[in-house]
């Protein structure tokens, strides 16, 4: 599959339908530029630590200015709250990432 800017922007408007954020404005061209520089960054084999994609995500952006309900944000902190995120595949099976409990653990192995 060939993840172009357009798909790209697709699915960058969609995740964040899916938090309840804007899909214009800074908020949304932060996430599509983060979303970008990822692809940019596979093209090379490099992978981009989710700390420099958190940055990226509130840069220029004033504290508390998306999450809900309001909580302090902090690059690099991963989410406290339990979301359930997941992607439906082309055979149409749901596959779930972990629970946001379990990511620290996970990043650090």
């Amino acid at each position: 599959m060939e993840y172009n800017d357009d798909l790209l922007r697709y699915a960058t408007e969609h995740s964040n339908r899916i938090e309840g954020e804007a899909i214009t404005g800074p908020s949304f061209e932060n996430h599509l530029r983060a979303t970008l520089l990822v692809r940019r960054a596979a093209e090379v084999n490099q992978l981009l630590h989710p700390r420099v994609l958190h940055q990226l995500l509130f840069e220029g952006l004033p504290i508390n200015s998306t999450m809900r309900p309001r909580t302090l944000i902090v690059p690099g902190e991963y989410r406290r709250r339990g979301v359930k995120v997941y992607v439906v595949q082309q055979d149409g099976r749901e596959h779930y990432f972990p629970d946001s409990e379990l990511v620290p653990g996970l990043m650090n192995s």
